[in-house]
């Protein structure tokens, strides 16, 4: 297994957008792949344990981008504007 700093990914990308992979793992078999990916699922778990407060701010920033992404509806008329 190699890892390497701020590898460029242009060359790697479908669109060639100039991006840098801050760490880049380059594994050389099947077996150092499941040790890495076991790795990664063990640390993602150890760190999400979110409390109350930060599980309530999460969900009114969800809120929050919603309704600013949500497109304009359009003005409905009211009885007395229908003829």
């Amino acid at each position: 297994m190699l890892v390497e700093k701020n590898v460029p990914l242009q060359p790697y990308n479908t669109f060639h957008i100039v991006a840098k992979a801050f760490s880049l793992v380059r594994v050389t078999g099947v077996d150092v792949l499941d040790q890495v990916l076991a790795a990664c699922d063990q640390a993602k778990f150890a760190q999400a344990q979110p409390n109350a407060t930060h599980r309530q701010q999460t969900i009114a920033q969800a809120q929050r981008f919603i309704e600013l992404s949500a497109p304009p509806q359009p003005a409905v008329k009211g009885a007395s504007e229908c003829g």
